[in-house]
């Protein structure tokens, strides 16, 4: 029990750290919150929704390609992830606007 209860208390403090960039991100602490999602992902370097959230902090920064790079790859890791791909795609299509200036309409993270 001892090594299945170290990596329950784990994945706890990383889906903290997760949250915690989420509420960091929308209370406008944008630097806290890629701080606690990088941390994330010193912790689980394939978590798609970590990456994801990268992915709307750099589309936020004004980073299209950036942007849809991260959010990309946090779908490919998360297949089925419905909101992932919507980031996705949404990010693909603002990317390829001419003028970028309104951000796309994003569904939260899952």
């Amino acid at each position: 029990c001892h090594a299945r209860c170290a990596l329950r208390r784990e994945r706890d403090r990383t889906a903290a750290r997760n949250a915690r960039g989420t509420v960091r991100a929308f209370a406008g602490d944008l630097v806290g919150a890629q701080s606690d999602y990088r941390d994330v992902l010193q912790a689980e370097p394939d978590h798609a929704v970590a990456i994801s959230n990268l992915a709307l902090l750099a589309a936020l920064s004004g980073e299209p390609e950036r942007a849809y790079e991260l959010a990309r790859r946090a779908s490919a890791l998360a297949p089925a992830d419905a909101v992932l791909r919507a980031n996705r795609d949404r990010l693909a299509e603002w990317r390829a606007q001419p003028a970028r200036d309104q951000l796309p309409q994003l569904p939260c993270d899952s």
